[in-house]
């Protein structure tokens, strides 16, 4: 596939209950069950748990080490990208809960055992992050890379108060050791590639969808923030 996806990885769901359109909202319960259904495919900890062996296990099995999705403001203010937004907060909620919950259970029995284990180490590793992508106003959604100027000093912390900037070179490996409430700068200089993505759906890569590659800071520039 155009960005490099194997097919087998891409599930594409027709749920009545989340059409699309301007006028749907999803419900936030379905989007959370859709999510932790395709989590619990690919999660690391599902493979530790079957399989007791490291994580080289999940450069083959394709383990989930993050989740990105919108915003509460879903870039572009779409009810869908907003539903989304809410309904793996939701799974989020939930699965942090639940996460936290067998992480205390084991730090218990192995306190009883003589271990003193660190129980929030253990929570955050048992965590499954998830990363929003920033929603930006209207200027600066089209300035194109232009947009460094103001991403840089807003998103370093000076007048936001956001913890840290980082600009790396790939999301996985690295983005897991940083703090909730961080926020990554990421750039990506190949419009080509972008371009060629959008032709994969064709039906959808209408005038404005055209010209949003061409001048939208999104196809070059990206916010994320963890949220959990």
């Amino acid at each position: 596939m155009s960005l490099g996806l194997n097919r087998q990885h891409v599930s594409v769901l027709d749920e009545p209950d989340l059409p699309d359109g301007m006028q749907a909202v999803w419900p936030e319960a379905i989007v959370a069950q859709h999510v932790k259904a395709y989590v619990q495919r690919h999660d690391v900890q599902a493979v530790r748990a079957f399989m007791a062996e490291t994580l080289l296990l999940c450069e083959t099995l394709h383990c989930i080490s993050q989740v990105l999705t919108f915003d509460a403001g879903g870039v572009s203010g779409h009810p869908n990208h907003i539903s989304t937004y809410r309904g793996v907060m939701h799974w989020a909620s939930n699965e942090r809960t639940l996460r936290s919950s067998t992480a205390t259970s084991t730090s218990v029995q192995q306190q009883a055992l003589g271990h003193q284990p660190d129980s929030f180490a253990l929570r955050e590793a048992n965590t499954i992050p998830v990363w929003t992508l920033a929603s930006v106003p209207l200027l600066r959604k089209y300035a194109g890379v232009l947009d460094l100027l103001v991403s840089v000093p807003l998103e370093a912390g000076f007048g936001l108060g956001i913890d840290a900037l980082r600009v790396p070179l790939a999301l996985p490996g690295y983005a897991g050791n940083t703090p909730v409430g961080a926020t990554l700068l990421l750039t990506h200089t190949d419009l080509g590639a972008v371009h060629n993505a959008m032709v994969a759906h064709w039906s959808q890569y209408v005038w404005f969808r055209r010209l949003f590659v061409v001048f939208s800071r999104y196809s070059s520039l990206n916010s994320l923030q963890r949220q959990a």
